[in-house]
């Protein structure tokens, strides 16, 4: 059964949750930021799903050491903080998604079973090019190439779909998995920064701009 783990400073929250994912998964309960780091030394989670604001610290300072651990831990952030930035900075962080109180349990059942189910990971190999679908790391001739979360994320949906283009909203809409902010400008951005990042360490446009149609991820075998 896979290990859960929810923080949350309030108890009736995380009672309520235990309540109902106790027949789902082997649940385990932080009332506060020391609490769950304790856990998390002890435990090797399947999820992690953490509220923003607890008390003296942010969940975004769970996001952070779970990701510094395992990048592949997925956590997932719960807060009535709507703003932007505010849910911009947990993806920024490395938080695998966001959601937005109140929620229903169903909601966030989903969520959950979502990030679950992501089990065949992969390595990808394009030339002196290598995406390590399970450690979270992209080499280029055995030199790791710095990337966010989010970034990381990205590239392995383009790379699943080699030679196909896919527009901004349908990459937000796999990625992001929620309620569109301005997914047009979020994903630019992300966009701009991972082709950069690839770019300045390979000297190759692995990520093409298909104009007027999106982006899509293509090798052609040959390398500069």
């Amino acid at each position: 059964m896979n290990k859960v783990l929810f923080i949350d400073d309030e108890k009736e929250i995380v009672d309520a949750l235990r309540d109902y994912f106790v027949q789902k998964y082997d649940v385990y309960t932080a009332l506060s930021f020391d609490e769950a780091i304790s856990w998390i030394n002890k435990i090797n989670f399947d999820c992690i799903i953490s509220d923003v604001n607890l008390g003296e610290k942010m969940g975004f300072d769970i996001v952070k050491y779970v990701k510094e651990r395992n990048s592949n831990t997925p956590v997932l952030l719960l807060s009535g903080l709507t703003q932007e930035e505010m849910i911009l900075k947990g993806f920024d962080v490395g938080a695998d998604d966001y959601i937005r109180k109140p929620f229903s349990l169903a909601e966030l059942n989903a969520r959950i079973s979502t990030r679950l189910n992501r089990k065949s990971k992969q390595i990808y190999t394009f030339g002196d090019l290598t995406i390590d679908e399970d450690a979270g790391i992209v080499k280029f001739k055995s030199e790791e190439i710095p990337i966010t979360n989010m970034e990381f994320n990205i590239l392995i949906f383009l790379v699943k779909h080699e030679g196909q283009t896919f527009n901004k909203q349908e990459i937000y809409n796999e990625i992001w998995q929620q309620a569109p902010l301005d997914q047009m400008h979020t994903v630019q951005v992300h966009m701009f920064t991972l082709r950069k990042k690839i770019f300045d360490a390979t000297g190759m446009d692995y990520i093409k701009t298909i104009w007027k149609k999106g982006y899509m991820f293509s090798y052609n075998g040959k390398e500069e």
